[in-house]
């Protein structure tokens, strides 16, 4: 309901800007935040036609989210929603605890991507530990510590790789590694966010912005059994999460804590397919290959189970069943949205299925859960009353059948694609090879493996394809596969189409075919990927009938010459075929020696390739990749009776078809290893050689880049918006650098500065006019990528990994060893590869928007912007009005600016940037050219832990800054109590010390306390505890006994006339100060209004019999508004300074339902209708 005064009003009014869009407030908008602390009168509950779905335009994926709750407690705020990854589903890909593809964000955490060994391993051997930097072991270090350190590395000993992290966590994100050379750790690229590791316990905090501290302490442990054909390896227990454990607030008055329970569960995933084929060298290492799966062990207290703040405890519920699709692990049943007593405001319940896969083949560990994925069918919101009907969210998911789970049926990038890859189980690829020969010929070789090609229909199989809300509206989505317009790798290869000759004939009735069928034709194939880019094609043959062990003579003999000669009975695969002329010759006397059973004798021979399937009036080939981007989203609203609104989205030039589309990064399934070896025996004498072998992987050896999920960039969008508005069009462009591979061995992961892709660059928005789209709205932006400090120096630094590997071997033979044996205990000569993962910031520098009206009138606007070095705050932004003059804002905080920061106490601003609170405003000043015309400072002090705004002024132009208002007094909390204005008066708050809660506003002509209470709450005020009753009440669910004993009020100010008022039922009495209080001629439904006056005291007792409600002290002619709340936290009652009282109710979902006047005659009714008008 209300926030921190800090919080709320100087960072969302005084300063409210965003990043790269920035509108400076001024101090009247700054004077207006703080006469509206107390919430809003309550409206109707607005209703969620359909989804206002978002679209990261540059991975082309739609961000589905279902709002859950928020728990909002004095100036933190933790989301609580569901999303869908819509970027596609991964055959090894295990659904969540809410269903397959879909998360739930509720809290937080830290993972990682572990690089060589974790780094908070053991002393000595973790990447945290060390004393020296990797820096001075490749660049000072001596060639024998070098060489110990890298060999130690290379046999896992050893770590000299940075992990990167990355946190997530109630709106802050982002990810960071260890800076050996400061010691502290760094975010990539750099945020004004300290992150804090405690080393004793191994947990983190982060210290966000505004001062905001996220504690990381509840871990999940992994452990993984990699299990492969000949062997088994295992590995010891790795943190892979650090789950959010407390949120607290810059003040430390309050906090989000969240509460886990123990989980224990484990699943398979697979691992690699590593193929061996040895090229060159005397002797074959014996190197197997091999096809290896994880078994997973998950553990830890890490099973969120509450959410816990002073308004509200979320439970979240987990089912009473064990998954089918999960051993050991359970589904999410219920969230409990409840006050802090524990009462019912709102439930979740999450209904599910599974999806349910073919047989598994193959050695599918585990096959009857690895058929299943838990699917989310729907999600019903019910108030406080379980047996109500709910309101629903329905999910409705693209029909097929998935591939079994760690089936081999995917693509390069762990999609499905619909191959079969079980002869046999392999991820490895196929590799085929061409090569040319002396004679100009071409000989190509074929290494069998896994068809891992793109399939878009196998993609769309079991994607979200619809939701339906509550109210019958709909949000429909059509998805389609990635798709680029260039071929970066032999692997990727177009859409496809068969070229095919056949030669056949058929004879009935007891006839003989000819003894001999010629047919000559022509391939004239230009290169494309299915020859080797070369010309020529791929071709394979097939031939009818075929011999087989129960007919061995049953075929014909068939004879290909040309360029390429060949003979087959049955069939031949893959020959590359140059481009010529060619005969196919069919000898088929044997079929003749045989009696058809059938009838006739046939035969057919048939040989056919692959030709990319282009369109004929393009002649573009797009290639296909993994993964989904949006084509189209549907909205459909069921009550309005208004058209769907369409949305649809075009990756593609529109002049060519091309698509924009690249990958981000180029996946590389194979390398050649080179070993060399040195044999001997103790007595002298040995072997010296070399091996080579090509080494294929099933997994790409290049570390993937993504990008939101996404492995295809766009860097070009255009969308087009169709609906009762009528139709519009924008196009959008993205800045984009590419990630950075480096091919030496061993492999190392990318360059990869992921901030400086997907910035907006330029948005062009346009009307229809007929069929014509003409341009309204350009918007352009200008970045610095490599920005430099105000000295001159760079941002950017690099933090250095080293990759340590084995290449050479060492064999000590005894004497008595045959060399054939093959190598015993070798010793290691290792190698190295250095990477860097970078890090840095980049600013938007200006921004250009011109506008064209109906007559074609353009209007121009650019913006300009400066940042500072340390917290990256923007600190100046300036503009050039159509007078040409040169207009600024400048900005201070406690790190950046330019702006003097005199006025404020050096121990407050050393405090400030201490804790973190970079985004702390201090003064702002406005300029025309070189003159300031107004500078506005805020000045702060320190009351505990809580940071206190002490006052605002203003000064014009050279004058004396101005009051224009004085925070004079704060509760415990940083919540304000007194506010002098720049009129003079003062507003006066009370807060309710349960919940936090702004109870009252007053605004009055002295600096007079006021008081204010519905007896909702204990202890508001002086009184008999045992004296606050739930049988009777005005307003809210709670009164006072007035027998039970008096009522003090106290702190009053003894020089103001203050009024009283109390409501009592009929039939009792009260006593201000032992004199009889007047009756005031009000009434309300059984209930009397009770007024006095008070002046001369600092405290006054209400004393008599009889219930009493909404007691009332505030100075004479002062304004005044009181809330009176349920136990949801919405408003019940609001009492103005003539004690009036106007009555809001509410139905068990929350939503507003009626207004009502204190004598209760209805004002205004509301009725939610979701799926049909009123009928009477």
């Amino acid at each position: 309901m209300t926030k921190r005064l800090f919080k709320f009003c100087l960072l969302n009014c005084f300063f409210f800007f965003l990043l790269f869009n920035t509108r400076a407030q001024t101090n009247g908008n700054y004077i207006k935040s703080l006469n509206s602390l107390l919430p809003v009168s309550p409206n109707a509950n607005s209703i969620m036609k359909y989804g206002d779905v978002p679209v990261t335009l540059s991975s082309g994926i739609p961000g589905i989210n279902i709002p859950i709750h928020t728990v909002d407690e004095n100036g933190l705020q933790l989301p609580i929603s569901l999303s869908y990854h819509a970027g596609g589903i991964k055959v090894d890909e295990p659904a969540s605890w809410v269903g397959l593809a879909w998360s739930l964000s509720a809290g937080g955490a830290i993972t990682r991507e572990v690089r060589g060994l974790p780094d908070d391993n053991e002393a000595e051997i973790g990447f945290f530990s060390f004393v020296q930097t990797n820096d001075y072991y490749v660049n000072h270090a001596s060639a024998k510590l070098h060489d110990s350190i890298i060999k130690e590395a290379s046999i896992g000993r050893l770590d000299l790789e940075p992990d990167v992290f990355y946190f997530n966590a109630a709106g802050i994100s982002g990810k960071f590694a260890f800076d050996q050379e400061t010691r502290t750790f760094t975010c990539l690229p750099q945020q004004s966010v300290k992150i804090i590791r405690n080393a004793v316990n191994n947990t983190w905090k982060v210290v966000a912005q505004d001062g905001t501290s996220y504690y990381f302490e509840n871990k999940e442990m992994t452990t993984s059994t990699v299990r492969c054909d000949v062997e088994t390896n295992n590995f010891n227990n790795v943190i892979s999460a650090w789950y959010l454990s407390k949120v607290v607030n810059a003040n430390q008055t309050d906090s989000i804590i969240l509460a886990y329970t123990q989980l224990d569960y484990d699943f398979y995933s697979q691992g690699s397919s590593t193929t061996y084929t040895l090229l060159t060298g005397e002797r074959n290492m014996n190197r197997p290959n091999l096809n290896c799966l994880s078994h997973n062990y998950i553990s830890g207290i890490s099973r969120l189970s509450s959410i816990q703040s002073r308004k509200y405890k979320i439970e979240f519920i987990p089912a009473t069943t064990v998954r089918q699709d999960m051993k050991d692990d359970y589904a999410l049943a219920r969230i409990n949205v409840k006050n802090a007593t524990g009462q019912l405001i709102k439930s979740f319940t999450f209904n599910y299925d599974y999806y349910l896969s073919a047989g598994c083949t193959g050695n599918i560990p585990d096959p009857t859960r690895n058929q299943k994925r838990l699917r989310l069918l729907s999600v019903d919101e019910r108030g406080k009353i379980d047996t109500d009907s709910p309101l629903s969210h329905k999910f409705t998911y693209n029909s097929g059948v998935l591939p079994c789970r760690l089936s081999y049926s995917q693509d390069f990038w762990g999609y499905a694609n619909g191959a079969t890859n079980t002869n046999p189980n392999t991820l490895v690829p196929k590799e085929t090879f061409y090569t040319t020969l002396p004679n100009g010929n071409i000989s190509m070789t074929v290494i069998p493996g896994a068809d891992r090609k793109s399939n878009e229909a196998a993609m769309l199989t079991g994607v979200l394809s619809k939701i339906e809300y509550p109210t019958g509206g709909t949000t429909s989505f059509d998805f389609e596969a990635n798709k680029i317009g260039y071929q970066p790798s032999k692997y990727i290869e177009p859409k496809s189409k068969n070229k095919a000759i056949t030669l056949s004939d058929i004879k009935y009735n007891g006839e003989f075919l000819d003894n001999v069928y010629e047919l000559q034709f022509v391939i004239n194939e230009p290169p494309s990927p299915f020859n080797g880019n070369r010309g020529g094609a791929l071709a394979s043959a097939l031939a009818e009938p075929m011999c087989d062990a129960a007919n061995p003579t049953a075929c014909g003999d068939y004879i290909l010459t040309g360029p390429q000669t060949l003979t087959f009975t049955n069939k031949f695969d893959d020959v590359y075929l140059p481009n010529g002329t060619y005969t196919l010759t069919a000898s088929v006397a044997r079929i003749n020696d045989i009696e058809p059973p059938s009838g006739f004798r046939y035969f057919s021979a048939s040989i056919f390739y692959p030709v990319p399937d282009t369109p004929a009036t393009t002649n573009v080939i797009n290639y296909t990749v993994g993964g989904l981007r949006i084509k189209r989203i549907i909205n459909v609203d069921s009550i309005g009776g208004k058209p769907a609104t369409i949305r649809d989205f075009s990756y593609s030039s529109p002049e060519k078809d091309s698509s924009y589309g690249t990958l981000l990064s180029i996946p590389m399934f194979n390398h050649v290893e080179s070993i060399h070896v040195t044999e001997s025996i103790p007595q002298g004498g040995g072997f010296i050689y070399d091996v080579s072998h090509f080494v294929r992987s099933g997994n790409s050896v290049v570390p993937a880049v993504t990008s939101q999920g996404g492995y295809v960039f766009y860097p070009k969008v255009r969308e087009y918006a169709k609906g009762d508005a009528g139709n519009q069009r924008t196009d959008y462009e993205f800045t984009y650098v590419p990630a950075e591979t480096d091919p030496g061995y061993p492999i190392t992961p990318t360059y990869d500065p992921d901030w400086l892709r997907g910035n907006s660059l330029k948005t062009i928005v346009y009307k229809t006019v007929d069929t014509t789209y003409i341009p309204i709205q350009t918007t352009t932006n200008d970045y610095n990528f490599y920005p430099l400090s105000s000295s001159g120096q760079s941002f950017s630094k690099d933090l250095l990994g080293i990759l340590a590997a084995n290449v050479d071997w060492v064999v000590n033979k005894s004497a008595d060893e045959e060399f054939s044996t093959g190598m015993l205990e070798p010793d290691v000569l290792p190698t190295q590869n250095l990477y860097f993962l970078p890090t840095g910031r980049f600013y938007k520098r200006s921004d250009t928007t011109v506008t064209i009206d109906n007559s074609g009138n353009r209007l121009s606007s650019v913006n300009s912007y400066k940042y500072g070095d340390k917290a990256q705050q923007l600190i100046e932004q300036s503009f050039t009005d159509s007078k040409g003059q040169l207009k600024s804002v400048k900005y201070s905080y406690p790190t950046d600016g330019t702006l003097s920061n005199a006025h404020i106490n050096s121990t407050v601003l050393n405090r400030l940037i201490s804790e973190n609170r970079m985004t702390t405003p201090l003064s702002v000043s406005t300029n025309s050219n070189s003159t300031e015309l107004k500078k506005e400072l805020l000045y702060y002090s320190y009351k505990a832990n809580v940071l206190a705004t002490d006052s605002l002024k203003t000064s014009i132009l050279t004058n004396a800054p101005d009051l224009d208002a004085a925070i004079l007094q704060y509760d415990s909390y940083g919540n304000p109590l007194t506010i002098k204005q720049r009129d003079g008066l003062f507003r006066k708050y009370t807060w309710s010390k349960v919940n936090g809660l702004a109870q009252a506003s007053s605004i009055t002509p002295t600096n007079s306390n006021i008081a204010f209470t519905s007896f909702e709450y204990p202890n508001e005020l002086t009184w008999v505890e045992t004296g606050r009753t739930t049988t009777k009440a005005l307003s809210g669910k709670s009164a006072y006994q007035l027998s039970a004993g008096s009522i003090t009020v106290s702190s009053l100010d003894a020089s103001a006339k203050y009024v009283v008022y109390i409501w009592i039922e009929n039939g009792a009495n009260c006593t201000l100060d032992g004199t009889g209080m007047e009756y005031s001629g009000r009434t309300a439904n059984g209930w009397r209004l009770m007024r006095a006056s008070l002046t001369g005291k600092t405290q006054c007792i209400i004393s008599g019999s009889g219930i009493a409600d909404n007691l009332m002290v505030i100075p004479e002619s002062a304004s005044f508004e009181g809330n009176v709340y349920d136990d949801s936290y919405q408003i019940t009652s609001r009492m103005d300074a003539r004690a009036m009282i106007i009555f809001y109710e509410y139905d068990n979902m929350g939503r507003l339902k009626v207004i009502r006047d204190q004598d209760r005659n209805i004002l205004k009714q509301m009725d939610y209708q979701y799926k049909a008008p009123l009928t009477k």
